[in-house]
């Protein structure tokens, strides 16, 4: 009681005892403490801090509330295909891209571009261009602020809109297929719109809108993405091309 009266700013413990408020908790009725709480906290002894962090251990602990400092670690994304399987892809008509691309690709397939795990369709480019977001499967935003695209030219879209699969190559660097897009789906490539929301600019003299204008007219997405080769550029650098998970151990 001593404690409550001390923090109360309205007097309204002093009108109690003078018996202006009727029925007033701990004066004039009594008091009924719970038998069973489900949290005691002595704000008496903690400071406001301390109650605070207090309440959200235990939410925590209860499962309330998540704990988002814990580390994500991503894996990989690349699958282990039978030489059936390889085979059938290497027959499908493929998109052969620049060592950039497969740049992106690997970022894709190691999971450090969590939670995007194919070429961005057109609703997530829209919310990356617009919100520097991108949702999960479970509704859950994600800090996501660099588009990661494939485009096409128009020739390419005609010759792969009704293929069921694309298979994604750089002959640059090898002959394998690095990727499959699974239910190929093709949209407008934004060019002016991406350069001026993710570069402040639409100038040529900046060398990543220069390429972005050098592109073709269409982008290519679809239902998935299955990634099927671990990709080396022989550059001397492969080895610190590590996973999420190999540089968490």
């Amino acid at each position: 009681m001593e404690v409550c009266e001390s923090r109360d700013v309205k007097g309204l413990y002093k009108k109690a005892r003078e018996g202006i408020i009727k029925n007033f908790t701990g004066i004039s009725d009594p008091y009924e403490a719970p038998e069973h709480a489900a949290l005691d906290i002595r704000t008496d002894l903690l400071s406001l801090d301390q109650s605070v962090d207090f309440v959200i251990k235990k939410m925590i602990d209860d499962g309330i509330l998540s704990d988002n400092s814990a580390p994500r670690v991503s894996n990989t994304l690349i699958e282990t295909v039978t030489d059936e399987v390889r085979k059938e892809f290497e027959n499908l008509k493929f998109i052969d891209v620049n060592v950039e691309q497969a740049e992106y690709i690997q970022t894709l397939n190691q999971g450090w571009a969590y939670p995007l795990n194919k070429f961005m369709d057109e609703i997530q480019l829209l919310e990356v261009l617009h919100m520097k977001t991108l949702t999960d499967s479970n509704g859950k935003k994600h800090l996501f602020s660099v588009p990661i695209t494939q485009s096409v030219t128009k020739e390419e879209r005609e010759a792969l809109k009704d293929e069921k699969k694309v298979a994604i190559k750089c002959t640059a660097i090898s002959q394998d297929v690095l990727a499959i897009i699974e239910n190929p789906v093709f949209f407008d490539n934004r060019k002016e719109e991406i350069s001026t929301r993710v570069f402040g600019v639409r100038s040529l003299k900046h060398p990543k809108v220069e390429r972005i204008e050098q592109q073709g007219d269409y982008l290519i997405s679809g239902s998935s993405m299955r990634f099927v080769a671990e990709i080396k550029f022989n550059d001397g650098l492969d080895q610190y091309r590590l996973t999420p998970q190999q540089v968490d151990d």
